[in-house]
C-alpha cells in the first residue's frame, strides 16, 4: 500500500482526480460486464417480479399502478409500493419490454451503488485509493452481485439508500436548508421503493438529534427533514385510501419470530461474512442464534464509538466518525425494521440474501472505513489492515467470480 502511495505522489496533483475516476470506470465497466456474462437470458423471476413488471405494464398501458386479476380486471396495487414499477415503465417507454428493463435497471444500479460506495468511502477517509477499495469490495460481492441479476426492487432501493446517506451526511456538515430537503426527498423515493426504506427516516432524525450541537438546530434539521421525507409517504396513503379504502392492504398480527426463521438469516449472514466453501453455518449450526444476538451487539457498540467519536475529534475526521455512525446505525435499524415487520405484518418475507444485501452494503463499508483507521496508524496496524485487505479481497474475488461462472452456465432468464 505504501508503495502505491508511493506512486501515486510522483503523479502530479492535478491529474490525481483524472486518475481515480479512471480506475473507478474501469471498474465499474469490469463490475457491469461480469454482471451481463451472468445473466446470458435476462434477469431472474419469482413472484414480487411479476407484480413489478405487471404494475409497469399497466402503468404504460394508461392505467395507472394496478395489476390485472385472474378475471382480466384491472385493480389498483396497494400492497407493493410504487417507484421500482414506474421506473421500469419509464425505462419501457424507449421501446425495450419490461424484463428488460429490469435488467438494465439493474445494470444501471450495480454500476451507481459501487460509484456511490465510493464517493461515501472519499467523503468518510478523503483517501482516492481506499475509495477505489470500497468500490472493488462492493461490485466484487458475491451477495451483491447475486442481488442485481433479478428483475426486482433490491438495486434500485440500495441505490436509494447510498444516495440519502451521501445527502445526509451533506446535510450535517451545511447549515443550508436544501441539503437537509434533499435529504428527504431521497429517503421518500428509498420507501417508495421499499417499505423498509422507512429505516432510513430513523436514521436520519437519530443523526440529527446526535450530531447538532443545539437544541434549536437540532429541531430545525429534522423538522425539515420530516417535511420532505414524509411526503411521499403520505401521498402514497391518501392515493390508497382514495381507490381502496386502506392505507396499505396490510394489518398488524402478532407472528412470534422462530428459531428456524432466526437460522434462516444467520446463515444468509455467514455466506455473506465467510467463503461459502467454508460450510460454517454446517459446523457451528447450533451457534447460529448466539451470532445473530452477537452480531446486533457488535452494531450498537460501534453506534456509540462512533456517536463519541463524532463529537468528540477535530473537524476535519469528524465526518468520517459521523459517516461511520450513520452507515452502521442505518444498519442496525434496517434489520430492526425487518424483525418488526416479520413479527406483526409478514411473518412469510424468507431472510435470503436480496432482503439482507442493503444492510450488507452498510457492512463493507464499515469494514473499509476501519480498515482505513488501521492504515493510518502506520506500523504494525498499517501491515494489519492491508493483510486483512488483501485476504477479504481475495476471498470476495474468488466468490464473486465463481458466483458469475455458476449464474451465467444455470441462467436466471425466465
Amino acid at each position: 500500500m505504501s508503495q502505491i502511495k508511493s506512486f501515486a505522489g510522483r503523479i502530479p496533483v492535478k491529474y490525481h482526480p483524472v486518475l481515480f475516476w479512471g480506475i473507478l470506470i474501469l471498474i465499474l465497466a469490469a463490475g457491469v460486464a461480469a454482471l451481463v456474462y451472468a445473466t446470458p437470458y435476462g434477469p431472474g423471476l419469482i413472484n414480487d417480479s411479476v407484480v413489478y413488471i405487471g404494475g409497469a405494464e399497466n402503468i404504460r398501458a394508461g392505467h395507472g399502478y394496478s395489476r390485472t386479476s385472474g378475471g382480466g380486471e384491472i385493480k389498483p396495487l396497494t400492497v407493493n409500493v410504487p417507484l421500482y414499477s414506474y421506473t421500469l415503465a419509464a425505462v419501457g417507454s424507449a421501446g425495450v419490454d419490461m424484463i428488460q428493463a429490469g435488467w438494465l435497471v439493474s445494470l444501471v444500479c450495480f454500476a451507481l451503488n459501487g460509484m456511490l460506495s465510493a464517493l461515501l468511502v472519499l467523503k468518510l477517509t478523503r483517501s482516492r485509493l481506499w475509495a477505489l477499495a470500497g468500490a472493488v469490495f462492493v461490485v466484487t460481492s458475491e451477495s451483491v452481485i447475486r442481488a442485481h441479476t433479478f428483475a426486482l426492487s433490491e438495486p434500485l432501493f440500495i441505490t436509494l439508500m447510498l444516495a440519502s446517506l451521501l445527502a445526509l451526511l451533506y446535510a450535517l456538515e451545511r447549515h443550508e436548508w436544501y441539503f437537509t430537503a434533499a435529504a428527504g426527498v431521497l429517503v421518500s423515493l428509498t420507501y417508495l421503493t421499499r417499505y423498509i426504506g422507512l429505516s432510513l427516516l430513523a436514521t436520519g432524525v437519530a443523526a440529527f438529534f446526535v450530531f447538532m450541537p443545539t437544541w434549536k438546530s437540532r429541531f430545525i434539521k429534522i423538522g425539515w427533514f420530516l417535511l420532505f421525507s414524509l411526503l411521499g409517504g403520505l401521498a402514497w396513503v391518501a392515493r390508497n385510501m382514495m381507490v381502496s379504502g386502506t392505507a396499505a392492504n396490510r394489518s398488524l398480527l402478532y407472528h412470534p419470530l422462530t428459531s428456524d426463521k432466526l437460522r434462516e438469516g444467520t446463515q444468509t449472514l455467514l455466506s455473506f461474512l465467510f467463503p461459502e466453501r467454508l460450510n460454517l453455518y454446517e459446523h457451528f449450526s447450533r451457534l447460529s442464534d448466539s451470532f445473530a444476538i452477537s452480531l446486533i451487539i457488535a452494531l450498537v457498540v460501534l453506534v456509540y464509538i462512533f456517536w463519541r467519536l463524532g463529537k468528540k475529534n477535530e473537524e476535519k475526521t469528524q465526518t468520517g466518525w459521523r459517516g461511520a455512525f450513520l452507515f452502521t446505525i442505518q444498519s442496525l435499524f434496517y434489520l430492526v425494521v425487518l424483525l418488526l415487520s416479520l413479527t406483526f405484518l409478514d411473518a412469510s418475507t424468507a431472510l435470503e440474501n436480496r432482503i439482507l444485501v442493503p444492510s450488507f452494503v452498510c457492512l463493507i463499508l464499515i469494514f473499509v472505513y476501519i480498515l482505513h483507521g488501521l492504515w493510518k496508524r502506520g506500523g504494525w496496524a498499517c501491515g494489519i489492515s492491508v493483510a486483512v485487505m488483501m485476504l477479504v479481497f481475495l476471498a470476495g474475488a474468488y466468490d464473486g467470480r465463481r458466483a458469475v461462472i455458476d449464474l451465467h452456465a444455470d441462467g436466471q432468464g425466465y
